[in-house]
């Protein structure tokens, strides 16, 4: 089972597949690969231990409905396996083991969409500068006033590193995969 599985590995990386590390990894699966197609749309191979397939459509990471929208890409995925000369065998169950939903007719490029990374970092900064000063100002003030500046700047400052940390996650999930 593991040379076939290997098998179609090879085919789907000639074809143009590629390996993304940021992608839903299920129970037993031996290998996930992707591959972007035309008008905003990926294509995304599983393979399972067992020897079974999953491939499904959806739309591309680069827009807010990525997880939202997709579709069972069984025939693209024939027809790969048909090219590379690899024999299957298709299974009623595993032709669309997915619920069927349509592409939606407009997308939200989400590179400019409010929820940009830029933004969130410019937030980050404000959060840790803000902090920063907050923790400063705590030596002036007097008593139980110095836990709580001492408490309010720290929060501040670590939702603001919070902030870049997860900024950084998805920058490296918008670059195209290796």
């Amino acid at each position: 089972m593991r040379e076939w599985l290997e098998e179609v590995r090879r085919a789907l990386l000639e074809e143009g597949f590629s390996f993304t590390e940021f992608q839903h990894v299920k129970s037993g699966q031996y290998f996930g690969l992707v591959k972007d197609l035309p008008k905003g749309l990926q294509m995304h191979v599983r393979g399972f231990s067992d020897g079974r397939l999953e491939a499904e459509i959806e739309v591309s990471r680069f827009y807010l409905e990525h997880p939202l929208h997709k579709r069972p890409a069984a025939r693209e995925l024939a027809r790969i396996l048909k090219k590379h000369g690899i024999p299957y065998a298709e299974e009623p169950t595993l032709r669309f083991p997915l619920p069927v939903r349509r592409m939606p007719k407009s997308r939200t490029d989400w590179r400019r969409s409010l929820l940009h990374p830029t933004l969130y970092r410019i937030l980050a900064v404000y959060s840790i500068c803000l902090g920063g000063l907050i923790f400063f100002l705590s030596h002036t003030a007097g008593g139980w006033r110095t836990v709580i500046f001492l408490l309010g700047g720290g929060l501040l400052i670590l939702m603001g590193a919070g902030i870049l940390i997860v900024v950084k996650l998805i920058e490296r999930a918008l670059r195209p995969p290796a």
